[in-house]
């Protein structure tokens, strides 16, 4: 196999998260992002309203479901959620509890080096290395 071969055929980083009190079936995979969902998702970070503004409450929980779908996956980092599809990210939203919210957030932002201050900037962290 050729170098591009192996490098455009390579499977995305998976890793297995255990939560708490067996919520969303106790286990679920996360993946790294891609490229093009890293962007997608910080254009989104971009734009946030400023905190205490009006919709920022919404608009975070809108990009915390958004960050998700473009995450949450099977074991063979297949996405289980399209992050275009209001159906799915008002499901999101409604379903996954606050704790599990916070806890795959931080998971999906360590797997992809996104720091709390990179991410509300709408940046990577430069001296940041990935798992």
């Amino acid at each position: 196999m050729n170098y591009k071969d192996r490098i455009l055929g390579g499977v995305p980083l998976v890793k297995k998260i255990t939560l708490p009190d067996g919520e969303m079936g106790g286990e679920v995979c996360i993946r790294r992002m891609s490229m093009q969902d890293r962007s997608v998702f910080l254009s989104w970070v971009e734009e946030m309203p400023q905190k205490g503004a009006p919709g920022f409450w919404d608009k975070l929980s809108e990009i915390g479901a958004r960050k998700l779908a473009l995450c949450l996956c099977d074991e063979q980092g297949v996405l289980i959620f399209d992050h275009n599809n209001k159906d799915d990210m008002a499901s999101l939203v409604k379903s996954v509890s606050g704790i599990a919210g916070k806890i795959l957030g931080d998971e999906i932002d360590a797997l992809n080096t996104l720091s709390g201050e990179a991410a509300a900037a709408g940046k990577s962290p430069s001296a940041t290395t990935q798992n």
